[in-house]
């Protein structure tokens, strides 16, 4: 019986310096790294010495498998231009050095890849013989086994694609769009792994697009997808909830009522809370999760994202210079909850006697204590985020209105969290509340000399505040002047800090959208038998209408970041 398989992300040591305002933090930056062969050799050069630094940092932690971008640089195949096989040959040469590296360390190595990579060359190739991409990915995956023998496996990913940012050589689309497909493709590419004795990873994430779409939560479209499928290294890697990494998410039900083995998925470079700019503890969540999943018999195993995930201009490359104290903190302590079986205290103790070398751990509880409150009451809305919305195959997500490092709040926003939250006074008084906690925060951090910029969390969490106050309480000329003072003086003070776009004119007392959301979002997973009617496919294009109309107001955000809004609906 194979041994749980700790796998993290490896994608800090591929960041090198750029002049981009905003990071796409979701894969390696292969447009960066792209350029004369003379180039290429420096900048890998670069990476493999952050390597060998980060792999010994994370396995040290007791991290036995690092995740690395991707099957579409790695494969060579031989309708490529003489210019492109020459290019990837450089790739594969500095790859092959960092799987030595993993090796030597005693990590496991999984290659990254979307369903399906293309680039010019494929797309011809395809059109020209009449093929599927699955040919192409099965000849992929099994040079990949036979040409690096330190590669343990594959992580595939089948329901997102590159972001609409995304440069260079290769871009992804997704192809899978019903559970029978991805069925039927699972079954062609095991052969693959067996022969090779290699794992078969593929994850459940998808953007709710297709009929494939609820695969993330939806028992019947997971039976579906992976039925009759036998073979001891394939596991399902699923995020933690129904949603992407947010709080007040119950656990997913799939860890409990399915068979197949699995991953969890966790992230500790919190993407939706800071990226690492400020506090964010997971340990008190993910203990709870990993209590009830302790006799899990199916749980093969974690997946934890210390860097990967989500576009921003925060910089801080995990285990590096430049690192985040935040971002580390968590990563210690998912695996010493997941594989060490640590409580929380013990968890605690250990990073502050152990890792910042503080002895009142007692003192440094109470700091991430009230970290959580601000977390939990300020950053989000606890009024909106405890509910359970569906849109659609979407979990709408509890914290709404920040797109990583942007906080959003136009007409749609404000009429929505009026709409469910209707405990808005309460929720007010736990932000203040909250507020109250970052000046406590600041004073333990001084007494144990943690390195925390308590006024950058306040000021960005002030201005937070003084919009909920606004939302809730509609358009006071006196708090609406003191936020637009406090938006400028946050510029000034923090030019590549959070972004603020407020529609102050959002704020009037409206109500038109109320029966669109009494209709179209469902407080239950399940579909009911009205959402078949509400989502076929000349609604569909109503809503797209809709859609098109707030785009606007998200301008820089959803539409130059991720996928585009129109995929959801697909």
């Amino acid at each position: 019986m194979d041994e749980k398989l700790y796998i993290i992300d490896s994608l800090s040591p591929f960041f090198l310096k750029t002049s981009k305002s905003i990071v796409n933090w979701s894969k390696v930056p292969f447009d960066s790294l792209e350029g004369k062969r003379k180039t290429i050799n420096k900048k890998f050069k670069k990476i493999v010495d952050r390597i060998r630094s980060y792999f010994e940092n994370i396995s040290a932690l007791g991290y036995n498998a690092v995740s690395i971008d991707d099957l579409a640089h790695l494969t060579v195949f031989n309708f490529y231009s003489r210019t492109l096989k020459i290019k990837i040959a450089i790739y594969r040469k500095y790859y092959k050095k960092i799987f030595s590296i993993a090796n030597q360390y005693g990590l496991k190595v999984f290659i990254n890849s979307d369903i399906m990579f293309y680039n010019r060359y494929i797309k011809l190739y395809l059109q020209k013989k009449r093929l599927k991409e699955t040919v192409l990915l099965k000849k992929a995956i099994s040079d990949l086994f036979k040409d690096f023998k330190h590669v343990s496996g594959v992580n595939l990913r089948i329901g997102e694609s590159d972001g609409v940012d995304v440069k260079g050589k290769f871009r992804s689309n997704v192809i899978i769009k019903t559970p029978e497909q991805l069925n039927t493709l699972i079954k062609a590419l095991i052969p693959v792994c067996n022969e090779a004795q290699k794992y078969c990873i593929v994850r459940t994430w998808t953007m709710g697009a297709y009929k494939v779409g609820d695969l993330a939560w939806n028992v019947k479209t997971f039976n579906v997808a992976f039925k009759d499928i036998i073979y001891e290294k394939f596991i399902v890697s699923m995020k933690y909830a129904d949603a992407d990494f947010f709080r007040y998410l119950p656990l997913n039900d799939l860890f409990f009522n399915t068979k197949c083995k699995k991953i969890i998925e966790l992230q500790s470079r919190r993407e939706y809370e800071g990226h690492g700019t400020f506090p964010s503890y997971v340990g008190y969540d993910y203990y709870d999760m990993y209590k009830k999943l302790e006799s899990n018999t199916t749980i093969a195993g974690i997946h934890v994202w210390c860097q990967t995930g989500g576009w921003s201009g925060f910089v801080n490359r995990t285990f590096l210079k430049k690192s985040s104290i935040w971002n580390e903190i968590n990563t210690v302590a998912v695996i010493k909850i997941f594989k060490d079986a640590l409580n929380s205290t013990e968890v605690i103790k250990y990073i502050a006697r152990d890792y910042l070398k503080i002895y009142d751990y007692r003192k440094f509880e109470s700091f991430l204590l009230l970290s959580e409150d601000v977390i939990k009451n300020l950053l989000y809305d606890p009024g909106f985020a405890s509910q359970s919305l569906y849109f659609n195959k979407l979990r709408i997500p509890p914290l709404l209105y920040i797109f990583w490092d942007t906080v959003v709040i136009n007409r749609f926003i404000v009429l929505f969290f009026r709409f469910f939250n209707k405990n808005q006074a309460n929720t007010i008084i736990q932000g203040e509340k909250a507020l109250h906690s970052i000046i406590s925060m600041g004073r333990i951090a001084k007494e144990l000399h943690l390195d925390y910029d308590v006024k950058f969390q306040y000021y960005t969490c002030k201005i937070i505040l003084y919009a909920r106050k606004l939302l809730y309480g509609g358009n006071n000329v006196v708090i609406s002047l003191q936020l637009k003072r406090m938006i400028q003086k946050y510029r000034d003070r923090y030019p590549f800090g959070y972004t603020f776009r407020i529609d102050f004119n959002a704020f009037e007392k409206r109500t038109f959208f109320n029966p669109f959301f009494k209709f179209f979002v469902r407080n239950k997973k399940e579909f009911r038998k009205i959402d078949y009617f509400l989502f076929n496919s000349i609604s569909k294009k109503i809503i797209l209408l809709v859609v098109k109309l707030f785009k606007k107001q998200l301008s820089g955000i959803a539409g130059n970041r991720g996928m585009s809004p129109e995929f959801f609906l697909k």
